[in-house]
This record gives C-alpha cells, sequence and structure tokens, in this order.
C-alpha cells in the first residue's frame, strides 16, 4: 500500500479505537487513506478471528521464550543492518514484515496473502535503498501499535498541535492502564515466533531503548545489544527518514519535520539512557558496536560482540554471515549534505556521545 503502512494490518475494531480518539482529517487524501485501511482491516478481522479458531489453544500452551536478543540504537544507527544479519543466520528467528504487519493472524495470513503481498511491495523502502521483502526482517513496535494500538507512532499517524511527534523526553512506556495488556501482547508475539522456528528471537527495535530495565523484568535471560553511529550521519538521514514517514502515514494535518535542534536532543536523550540502563545489567547481559566498525568488519565485529553475551557462532553460521555480506556489494547508503555550521553544531552538542578519534576539533 502507498500509503497509511504503519496502520495496515489493523482489526477494525482497534482501527476505529484509534479514529475516535483522535480523529480523521476532512481532506480527501486522508478520507481516502482512512477508506481503504478501513477496508483492508475488515480482512485482517476475520483472518485474527479464523486464527483464534484453529490456533488459539496451541499458542496459549507454547513456551514464552525468556531469552530474546534485542537491538536498541537510535534510528538510522545500524539497527537495520544489524537485524537483517541475524536473519542471514539459522540459529535465530526475527520478525519479518508479515509477521508485525499482521501479528494476530500471521499463521494463516502467510499462506494466504503472500502471493498477493509479494506483488504490492515496493523493490525498496522508502527511506533507503533496503531492499523489501515479505522475509525482511521488521520492527515489532508495529505489532506492538497494531495489536494493543498503544505506540509513540500514534503521534506520527495523528498530529496534534503542529509539532514533531516525539517530545524530548522520550518515554516511551505504555501507560499503567495499558501495561498487562502490552506485557501480553509482547509475550504472544514472542510465543509465535518461536512456535515457527526454534532459533533465538531477535527483536529490534528503537523505541526499546528507554524500556531495557522493564524488558530485563519481562524477559529475565534477555541479552541486549546497542549499536550506535557517528551522529553527524544519523541526525541528517533521521529527519529526512521522519519527514517520508510522516507525509506517507498521517491521517490528519499537522505533521512536522523535526528541528535540528529537537532531533539533537532525541539523540542525546536517547543514548544517555541506554548508557545508564544498561549498566544496571550484569556485564555479560549486553554488549555495544559501532556502526563503522560492523561495516569494515562484520564478521569480527559480530562474533567478538556475541562472544561478550554468551552466544557463540558456529562455523556453519559464519558461512551464512560471509554470503550475506558478499550480497550486499553493491549496496549505496544515502548521503546527506550539512552545513560547516550544521555540523559542527551536532558535534559540540553530542561530543560526549563521539568517541575521541572521531572528535575533529571544532571550531
Amino acid at each position: 500500500m502507498a500509503s497509511g503502512y504503519f496502520v495496515t494490518g489493523i482489526t477494525t475494531g482497534n482501527l476505529l479505537k484509534l479514529v475516535k480518539r483522535n480523529g480523521v482529517g476532512r481532506h480527501p487524501k486522508y478520507i481516502y487513506r482512512f477508506a481503504v485501511l478501513l477496508l483492508y482491516s475488515f480482512g485482517t478481522s476475520v483472518l485474527e478471528f479464523c486464527e483464534r479458531l484453529f490456533y488459539g489453544k496451541k499458542i496459549q500452551n507454547a513456551l514464552c521464550p525468556r531469552d530474546p536478543v534485542v537491538i536498541v540504537g537510535h534510528w538510522r544507527s545500524g539497527t537495520t543492518f544489524l537485524h537483517q544479519i541475524f536473519n542471514s543466520l539459522p540459529a535465530f528467528k526475527t520478525p519479518s514484515m508479515i509477521e508485525t504487519g499482521m501479528p494476530g493472524s500471521f499463521f494463516i495470513s502467510k499462506k494466504i496473502l503472500s502471493p498477493i503481498l509479494r506483488m504490492m511491495l515496493p523493490p525498496k523502502r522508502s527511506t533507503d535503498n533496503i531492499s523489501l521483502t515479505l522475509d525482511e526482517p521488521q520492527e515489532d513496535e508495529f505489532a506492538l501499535f497494531r495489536a494493543t494500538t498503544f505506540s509513540p507512532v500514534e503521534r506520527l499517524v495523528f498530529p496534534e498541535k503542529s509539532d514533531f511527534f516525539l517530545n524530548s523526553r522520550c518515554d516511551f512506556m505504555p501507560p499503567d492502564a495499558l501495561r498487562h495488556e502490552w506485557n501480553k501482547t509482547l509475550t504472544i508475539f514472542c510465543k509465535k515466533l518461536s512456535m515457527q522456528n526454534k532459533g533465538r528471537v531477535v527483536l529490534k527495535n528503537p523505541f526499546h531503548s528507554t524500556r531495557i530495565v522493564y524488558l530485563k523484568q519481562l524477559f529475565p535471560r534477555a541479552k541486549f545489544i546497542h549499536i550506535y553511529r557517528n551522529p553527524t550521519e544519523v541526525i541528517p538521514s533521521t529527519i529526512r527518514m521522519w519527514k517520508i514517514e510522516g507525509d506517507r502515514n498521517a491521517l490528519r494535518k499537522g505533521c512536522t519535520t523535526p528541528t535540528l535542534d529537537r532531533a539533537i536532543s532525541i539523540y542525546d536523550t536517547i543514548l544517555s539512557t541506554i548508557k545508564r540502563d544498561l549498566q544496571r545489567l550484569p556485564a555479560h547481559d549486553y554488549c555495544t558496536i559501532r556502526f563503522e566498525d560492523l561495516e569494515d568488519r562484520p564478521v569480527d565485529t559480530i562474533r567478538h560482540a556475541l562472544n561478550s553475551i554468551g552466544i557463540t557462532l558456529s562455523g556453519e553460521h559464519l558461512r551464512h554471515l560471509d554470503r550475506f555480506i558478499t550480497s550486499l556489494k553493491h549496496y549505496k547508503k544515502n548521503s546527506y549534505h550539512l552545513s560547516k555550521e550544521q555540523r559542527d553544531r551536532i558535534r559540540f552538542r553530542l561530543k560526549h556521545h563521539i568517541p575521541r578519534k572521531q572528535q575533529p576539533s571544532v571550531s
């Protein structure tokens, strides 16, 4: 679907709940977008009913994995690349596009809709040159949003007060009233992933960056991998990403692009929160990867990082990893132009997040 894809795959009840809470814009663009989403939601509701009927008991009786690997980090920091690496390894299970897009029915939806969805998918993501297939790993945040109607992206789909949807506090925790439902939804989602593949579940979600301590309580044996990247690359890429996503997903007017200063503040808050919360965990439960190292020496970087959290890659895993890295040799990253003043401002305000060897002098 060309637009509204953050909400596509939601049930009719949850879509109407969101609309009742927020309203839909009167412009024909928003009315048309809502009408298409509503039409799709009827099919999703039927598929979810069928899945509960045929698979409900099996899902209920399945064991929930207690040891997922959770990738955290600011958007555009290499989290997708890292998730793709895990997706290439048969010992791990990453949630796919159709699994996050139809979280309540993907056992059935995969069988019925996969041929149709493959024809509808664009070849690449709208924000970069990463290929799109139904098997590509995706963020579980969108599964949680569709299933519970809670996520910070609600304010992106339904913007308010002509302000950027993320505030500088970056409080991404579900409210107390929804906490039980959110926990149940995430655990059932992980159950279903494990039921299809005995590999270890790997979640990637930048919103989880401020939920580390909470997720550790929910999954006591979870391991966390934080990936970070030079903010002079991350900030402009993030601003562009949110502009594209807002334009394509909003159901009413008011969606705005973050200013450079707002983007810097959010980056600072998220990185500071990650560092603080990871230090509360035992040292063997987390590791940190620099994107530039992963890009230059992917095999050695992954092997060393996983060894530090007690995960060993076999020779077969390393061969799979080599093949995946080779397949990316023609991939071209987006490039962004920053003025000297903008670059210096990012470096100055975020210098405590930039390793010294990457810090040129700022005039």
